[in-house]
């Protein structure tokens, strides 16, 4: 009979960790350490995961609670561990922190991710150069990229980054894009189409795709500044406001280009 009985305890106590599950989940998020610590004394796994799959650590480490961040790895939670969107604990915590306390405690708790180094490429693509009122269409060619907005796309995301972008990633010169750990093409998309009497209707698009270096595996794809539907358009009566109005519009999209490269890698590579 006790043998019996030692039998059913053992078959009954992992269904029985389980079930403690959601309560982890749910202290962890509240950084409540004492039970915590009780409810993985009783069997709660401490991987457990949510409908996200979303491990306590992660939800420790994505409200700030840095003490139950140590708590849970102390007691064997993997940090590695992605949830169904591919973020890491360290990632949550970076890029998507929850409440409005300072987070830096509970980031600086976790293992520390080496930064991806980033092989950026920017390109200007001249098929949306229609016509110009003003020029030939050869010469609406020439001057459009006489304004090299490529090298000054690609040099505001990266003064984006020594500036604000936290120290997140590398963008680096490289001799080759294997060198790096992800490859990233900025598609400079200027459009132009003469308009008669109004002078020229001026378009701008930029997309930006992020590939996984060692196998070129596209990770993640975005538009940005608008496009060719009149979401970004302004008219011009001289060549020489064609160049201050593409670049108004690059500047403040270097921010968002910027976090959506370290999303795309903090999805998939880092953290």
């Amino acid at each position: 009979m006790r043998l019996l009985l030692s039998i059913l305890v053992l078959s009954v106590w992992p269904v029985l960790g389980a079930d403690l599950g959601p309560q982890l989940l749910s202290a962890a998020a509240e950084g409540k350490n004492p039970e915590v610590t009780a409810l993985l004394g009783k069997g709660a796994p401490v991987d457990a995961h949510d409908k996200r799959g979303r491990t306590p650590l992660m939800l420790a480490a994505q409200h700030g609670h840095a003490d139950t961040v140590k708590l849970l790895l102390s007691n064997g939670s993997r940090a590695e561990t992605r949830d169904k969107a591919g973020y890491t604990a360290y990632g949550l915590a970076v890029l998507d922190p929850a409440g409005r306390g300072d987070h830096t405690a509970a980031i600086q708790a976790l293992p520390q991710p080496a930064r991806p180094r980033v092989a950026l490429d920017a390109i200007v693509a001249a098929g949306a150069l229609i016509s110009s009122c003003f020029m030939q269409p050869g010469e609406l060619k020439q001057e459009v990229t006489n304004l090299a907005l490529d090298a000054a796309t690609a040099k505001e995301i990266v003064d984006y980054g020594r500036a604000s972008g936290k120290g997140l990633i590398e963008i680096a010169q490289v001799a080759k894009p294997t060198d790096a750990d992800a490859q990233v093409t900025v598609e400079i998309q200027p459009g132009a189409a003469c308009q008669a009497q109004a002078g020229d209707d001026l378009n701008l698009n930029i997309e930006i795709r992020v590939y996984r270096a060692e196998d070129h595996e596209l990770l993640q794809e975005k538009h940005f500044a608008g496009g060719f539907k009149g979401l970004r358009k302004q008219s011009v009566s001289n060549i020489s406001q064609y160049g201050p109005v593409y670049l108004a519009w690059i500047k403040p999209q270097a921010g968002p280009m910027y976090w959506f490269i370290v999303d795309a890698l903090y999805r998939s590579i880092a953290g």
